[in-house]
């Protein structure tokens, strides 16, 4: 038995040829814009070391797999227009939406970390996550301080990654700016 073959909780989700749809156009315009977006290292150290390689190999299977689910499900007509119509397609797209609002949590976080820094931005990310998904009390707010100050022990100073200072520190006292800089 086929992977698309198993009974799975989601048969009946009226959104799966959307997304299957979806997945297809994305993979086949990955591929589409490869030739512009990669090219080839110089040296010879074998066409596996190229940087177009992986980006090539996971657009294709992408692509194959979202192909082959898109066609299987547009033969067994299981996704009619009465399936595709109505509350429950209305309901599936809510449900992506509310997905995607953590998405949108995590692109603020992104540039809130060249503004503010790293330190500011993820206690404010973890802690407004928190309070969003309902953790409202004072001790998840310590818990967001704590994994705060332990993400950047671990990421500051025991990886030693480091990220680009934040346009905040240029505008502080030049003592307080680079102590955050180098610790926050």
């Amino acid at each position: 038995m086929s992977a698309f073959e198993e009974d799975t909780a989601q048969d009946d989700v009226p959104g799966r040829m959307i997304v299957a749809l979806f997945f297809l156009v994305f993979g086949s315009a990955g591929l589409a814009l490869m030739p512009y977006q990669t090219g080839t290292s110089p040296g010879d150290e074998g066409w596996f070391t190229q940087p177009w390689l992986m980006p090539l190999l996971t657009l294709s299977l992408l692509t194959a797999v979202s192909l082959i689910y898109t066609v299987r499900l547009w033969r067994n007509r299981e996704n009619s227009n009465a399936a595709l119509a109505g509350g429950a397609l209305a309901g599936e797209l809510w449900m992506w939406l509310r997905s995607a609002e953590f998405f949108l949590w995590y692109v603020a976080y992104i540039v809130a970390l060249g503004v503010v820094g790293y330190g500011f931005s993820t206690f404010v990310f973890i802690a407004g996550l928190g309070f969003r998904i309902g953790l409202r009390q004072p001790k998840w707010l310590l818990a967001a301080l704590a994994a705060t100050l332990g993400m950047t022990l671990l990421f500051r100073l025991g990886l030693e990654i480091w990220v680009p200072p934040a346009d905040l520190y240029n505008i502080l006292p030049k003592s307080v700016g680079v102590f955050l800089q180098r610790y926050f």
